[in-house]
């Protein structure tokens, strides 16, 4: 079997670029799309130890527009960020069209940062990143493994489905309760403590 892997943030035309699978975070728009379930993203909003030093941690939702939020504006306008009470509108200095320059600018201590635990795990787990907010954090989104309806599955991308829901499901991250199981490994529950 050969694998040819391109990563993008952005969305494809699976048929017109020849594309069997693909791997899609969040609902499923498309009709002409099949998709099956093999893990959920838990979205988290952080900040690294050196920003939290000069500004105190919010508290609630409504208290990020006193911070530098760094927004992520592929497919959103980076004017606001989701939670389970509902949306907070934020601010800041800086942008990205990708959820690596997020990810980069708040472990330099640029801001706050909003994207999936599985991106910041390693970086909370060291301690170089705090995890803010979390008992206003807002439902998973399924992570997809997507194919055409239009067309035959060939067999080896049916085996490599299989082969990727798996691994999928070894990586905590990747999972729903994620966010709870790092807390309490960290000796915290889903209670905000500054």
């Amino acid at each position: 079997m050969e694998v040819d892997v391109q990563i993008s943030d952005r969305f494809i035309d699976m048929v017109e670029e020849g594309v069997d699978l693909a791997i899609r975070i969040g609902t499923l728009e498309d009709s002409t799309l099949r998709a099956r379930r093999i893990g959920a993203s838990e979205r988290v909003c952080v900040a690294s130890a050196g920003y939290l030093q000069k500004k105190p941690a919010p508290k609630a939702p409504a208290d990020l527009a006193n911070h530098n939020c760094i927004a992520y504006t592929l497919f959103f306008a980076g004017t606001s960020w989701l939670f389970s009470d509902g949306e907070a509108v934020i601010r800041g200095s800086m942008k990205s069209n990708t959820l690596d320059g997020v990810h980069q600018a708040v472990i330099d201590g640029l801001g706050i940062g909003y994207g999936p635990l599985w991106m910041f795990e390693d970086a909370v787990r060291s301690g170089d990143v705090k995890l803010l907010l979390t008992d206003f954090s807002p439902k998973p989104v399924p992570i997809l493994i997507v194919y055409s309806a239009s067309r035959l599955m060939p067999r080896r991308a049916s085996a490599f489905m299989d082969f990727f829901s798996e691994a999928f499901k070894s990586q905590p991250s990747l999972n729903e309760g994620s966010l709870r199981k790092l807390l309490e490994s960290q000796g915290a529950s889903l209670k905000f403590t500054a």
